[in-house]
């Protein structure tokens, strides 16, 4: 009899089964939900990334083609006037007293 008991009692999926099934469904989607967004603002932050170095890029093709490379093509302040950064670099004489009190500016022409 005990035995016909459990048979019977087995043909069907419990209450409790079907719960906890959902659950863990539901911890799946949320799972696969927060990935999907972390996965698009690593994308958005890889597009921003790839468009800096594009533009880093194109700077220094500028600045090669235009020459400013070369230190008697860049011009800095000396006292009220201009020298280029080559005869300021070669002077011996030349010291940060040189450069007090001025603005670092730089002229590239």
């Amino acid at each position: 009899m005990r035995k016909n008991y459990l048979q019977r009692s087995r043909r069907g999926i419990s209450l409790l089964e079907v719960l906890f099934s959902i659950g863990i469904i539901v911890i799946g989607v949320l799972g696969t939900t927060a990935l999907i967004s972390v996965a698009g603002l690593r994308a958005k932050q890889g597009l921003r990334a790839r468009q800096a170095a594009a533009l880093a890029e194109q700077a220094i093709s500028e600045i090669e083609v235009r020459g400013w490379t070369r230190p008697d093509s860049i011009m800095v302040p000396v006292g009220s006037t201009y020298a280029t950064l080559q005869a300021v670099l070669s002077n011996p004489t030349a010291s940060a007293a040189t450069f007090r009190g001025q603005l670092p500016s730089v002229c590239f022409d």
